[in-house]
């Protein structure tokens, strides 16, 4: 009783204080009341819970401005709390981490008392993760660690280094925290969905703003929501891709291809030709890796039929602008360097990224330096101050910075993610746990894609997508033997001889 007395009493307080701080806003009286509501709630509800409300939240909320800013969505202040630092919208110099720092290290807390006091409310039921996937994340949160402590010692600055390696270090904090929650593969499936959806809310809202967001005549819109997208709508068409491809779902089932279609609207709304290539890829990946479904095989019947009329289509839209042939324009784009200046910019980008490496092949330069600007770029500083610290081809990026030293340590938790999606799928013997191990590939093909074309590796909707694939492998290994669990070490006690009377 006194516990809850003093907790009132604070709570008003608190309360009192914020009114008085905000002059009466309305807004600041109800806060405390609802962050001690969502911290009362995380301490009692299973973890797996709160995670699944954040892996559906963080690509929905993520901008939080879109079009460039051109548009601030309904959810701005709530995005704004969770994934900006609280020094931007709170106004207190000193906040300066993210609502999202605040939440993670709650959870973690919250997951290190339950198991230091052995409570089973997240471990029920719970399958053991594939130990070479935890082994993976420490090696490469080490990895982070060393590569950031060499940078700073060599004069890097503290403030872009921190950009560069948050959302690096946030994959491995957050996969011990989701697979501490997650408990198989039905928590898994569900993770998935929550991807989808969230992409398919994305998508309608990419579709609704190139619709009603005016622009110059002759014009298009550059982006409808963020660049960033582009991973969660190819993440979320691998995933429902895989389960029609594996037969999970009807090949003619109207949700699945109702997703598809919305996916693909918000796809050419979003105006990111990033996005196609990471379709085109996962579906080369199925095909290569899949076993030849029926689906597969009329899929292929159909590509086939068609190219009569596609070969024709790509020879006479190759240098036509006419918005008929635009996808044409696309792939032109991504293969020829002098379509467009944003293609060759991009190229000379990734000479400079080469000999920035080859400056310092082993240890890199470290996070918290610039590249080497070999050929003089157009200073885009003004829009994007930090653009020779987080360059838009994050897989060469990170190599500049940390190395192939730390090239190798960041990057083993794909690697090994990729191997156990691959085993799993060759031991799984059901379409859903087939569909769940495709998928995940899916989405890491996409993720990879995405670092390479456009910071991908800088951004949260990224984490948010491959965490949870990496998640479900790890349990899916074990559930379908493609990696055997760790045997658990238990003590033998000698039972003591019966008494022959009590044995009578």
């Amino acid at each position: 009783m006194g516990r809850l007395f003093a907790v009132t009493v604070l709570l008003a307080v608190v309360t009192l204080v914020a009114i008085i701080l905000a002059g009466g806003d309305i807004v600041a009286a109800i806060a405390p009341v609802l962050v001690c509501a969502v911290i009362c709630f995380l301490w009692v509800a299973p973890l797996r819970i709160a995670l699944l409300v954040l892996a559906f939240a963080a690509p929905v909320l993520d901008g939080p401005r879109l079009a460039n800013g051109k548009v601030t969505p309904p959810t701005f202040a709530l995005g704004s709390l969770l994934l900006e630092n609280l020094n931007k919208t709170v106004g207190v110099s000193a906040l300066n981490f993210t609502g999202l720092d605040c939440l993670t290290g709650l959870l973690i807390l919250v997951a290190v008392l339950r198991r230091a006091t052995g409570s089973r409310i997240d471990r029920v039921g719970q399958i053991q993760t594939a130990w070479p996937l935890p082994i993976a994340a420490m090696i490469s949160l080490a990895g982070v660690a060393l590569a950031w402590a060499y940078g700073i010692s060599r004069g890097g600055s503290t403030q872009d280094s921190l950009w560069q390696v948050q959302k690096i270090a946030y994959v491995p904090l957050l996969f011990f925290l989701f697979q501490a929650a997650v408990r198989g593969p039905s928590d898994s499936k569900r993770l998935m969905r929550a991807i989808v959806w969230a992409a398919v809310i994305r998508a309608g809202a990419a579709v609704f703003i190139a619709a009603t967001t005016a622009v110059p005549a002759g014009e298009e819109l550059a982006v409808a929501t963020t660049h960033a997208d582009s991973v969660v709508f190819a993440s979320a068409f691998a995933i429902v891709l895989a389960s029609l491809w594996e037969g999970e779902v009807p090949g003619w089932s109207p949700r699945s291809w109702f997703a598809l279609l919305v996916l693909a609207a918000g796809m050419v709304a979003n105006n990111r030709r990033l996005v196609w290539v990471e379709v085109i890829g996962i579906v080369v990946t199925y095909v290569l890796i899949s076993r030849r479904t029926r689906f597969e095989r009329n899929l292929i019947r159909v590509l086939v039929l068609s190219l009569p009329l596609l070969v024709p289509y790509c020879l006479i839209g190759w240098n036509s602008d006419a918005a008929a042939f635009k996808p044409v324009k696309i792939i032109r784009s991504i293969t020829d360097s002098d379509s467009d200046g944003s293609t060759k910019w991009r190229d000379l980008e990734n000479w400079n990224l080469v000999f920035t490496v080859a400056d310092h092949p082993v240890l890199g330069s470290g996070f918290g330096h610039e590249y080497a600007e070999r050929w003089k770029l157009p200073d885009i500083s003004g829009a994007y101050r930090q653009y020779r610290f987080m360059p838009h081809n994050s897989v060469l990026g990170l190599w500049a910075s940390v190395g192939l030293v730390g090239f190798c340590l960041i990057w083993t938790l794909v690697v090994v993610g990729v191997f156990l999606a691959a085993r799993s799928y060759r031991c799984a013997t059901k379409p859903g746990h087939k569909a769940l191990a495709l998928g995940a590939l899916g989405i890491t093909v996409a993720y990879v894609n995405q670092c390479y074309g456009d910071i991908g590796i800088n951004a949260w909707a990224g984490v948010f997508v491959l965490v949870p694939a990496l998640v479900s492998v790890g349990k899916l290994a074990v559930v379908t033997g493609a990696w055997p669990a760790r045997r658990r070490r238990t003590l033998a006690a000698r039972l003591p001889t019966p008494v022959p009377e009590l044995a009578a």
